[in-house]
């Protein structure tokens, strides 16, 4: 996969079969931990750190419906995703399960399983 961040080419590279997209193309529920290997960024001027003494590590999580990021889906989630269902503030992708391109009853399940499951 590639990308760009603040002008530069983001490169991504992950073993094959070791993460499978959900339907809309996110990262599946759970929690995961990033790392940049220093002695694998290359720029301009060649390798950035050829030490690898300082790798980043970046863990988050990802679990569908949690709108706030607090690692559960609860009440707060349960207004906002009803907010755009209901079409009273505009669509977000953050609650389209299935990147239809509209929040429906498919996502409505989704959020649903969530909710009662509570937290990863």
């Amino acid at each position: 996969m590639d990308g760009t961040l603040g002008g530069y080419i983001i490169h991504w590279h992950s073993a094959p079969g070791t993460v499978q997209n959900d339907p809309g193309g996110s990262l599946p529920d759970g929690q995961y931990e990033f790392t940049i290997a220093d002695d694998q960024v290359l720029g301009g001027e060649g390798a950035f750190d050829n030490d690898g003494s300082m790798p980043f590590v970046s863990r988050f999580h990802r679990f569908f419906g949690d709108h706030d990021g607090d690692g559960d889906v609860d009440a707060t989630d349960a207004l906002s995703f009803r907010s755009v269902l209901l079409g009273l503030i505009p669509y977000d992708s953050a609650f389209d399960y299935d990147g239809g391109g509209v929040t429906d009853a498919l996502d409505f399940l989704q959020f649903r399983n969530r909710y009662l499951l509570g937290s990863i």
